[in-house]
């Protein structure tokens, strides 16, 4: 089977390139794209399908070596996922979202798709990531691991105290990585937020590009921004309080506290 959801992906991704680069009114299904908030979305979930396949190449590189990653990461033997099996999850996951997207840009020409409002598709990709994360392993099936990671995560949001194992801290750094995505995410639920309250009435359109509403969301930006560096400082005071050892913990507070400098600069100027 891997094989032949390989063969479909790549028919997928090949119908979106040409869409979007070879028709002669490529123009129009590139506006389509970059139209409200899909390609915030687009862009934000691409990181969905890069890190279970930059994990997949992790695990083949361990098992290959013979690496006791699962010592490591402290997972349960019992239920650690192969590169094989984590392979078909990415190839899942982009079989999804190279459909949705392509259901997006064609929801116009195809007349059956027509009848469906165009934010629907970006939505529901974005809900089907959200509980392929956070959902059950009876919804996601083999994807067992994710407690594990969302016990990390837990640890990682109340530093510095919570523990800061070698887990915690990859996942910590990994937030740090993925800030792009994490406003990208933001942007999608601030466009579903205001057309909650136009809906309800509790809102005007003209409220939309108000001082008030771009100066709080250039604030909440900002704290999307610091946020993962903080927690990442708050790890190495932490790693420093329980062993004493100033390198690498306080050399690595200051990396974190001088980024935070990076993130305010940016904000006000």
């Amino acid at each position: 089977w891997l094989g032949v959801k390989t063969t479909v992906a790549v028919f997928l991704a090949g119908g979106i390139l040409a869409l979007l680069f070879a028709v002669h009114d490529s123009d129009r299904y590139w506006e389509i794209l970059t139209a409200g908030l899909a390609y915030a979305t687009y862009r934000g979930l691409a990181l969905a399908l890069i890190i279970p396949f930059l994990w997949t190449i992790d695990l083949a590189a361990w098992q290959r070596y013979r690496i006791n990653y699962v010592y490591v990461f402290e997972f349960n033997p019992r239920k650690r996922l192969t590169a094989v099996q984590m392979l078909d999850i990415s190839l899942n996951n982009i079989l999804v979202y190279l459909a949705n997207m392509l259901t997006y840009l064609l929801h116009k020409d195809v007349w059956i798709l027509s009848h469906v409002n165009q934010n629907t598709y970006p939505c529901s990709l974005a809900i089907f990531f959200l509980v392929q994360f956070f959902g059950p392993s009876v919804v996601v099936g083999k994807w067992r691991d994710n407690k594990v990671i969302i016990r990390s995560l837990q640890q990682v949001l109340i530093a510095p105290f919570g523990r800061v194992r070698f887990l915690d801290s990859i996942v910590a750094d990994v937030l740090t990585s993925t800030v792009k995505p994490m406003v990208d995410v933001w942007h999608v639920f601030r466009y579903y937020l205001f057309a909650l309250l136009l809906a309800l009435g509790a809102m005007k359109k003209e409220s939309r590009n108000s001082s008030f509403v771009n100066n709080a969301d250039m604030v909440i930006i900002c704290l999307i921004s610091a946020f993962p560096l903080w927690l990442r400082f708050m790890q190495c005071i932490k790693g420093y309080y329980s062993t004493g050892e100033p390198f690498p913990y306080l050399a690595n507070a200051l990396k974190y506290a001088l980024s935070h400098t990076v993130v305010i600069a940016g904000a006000t100027h």
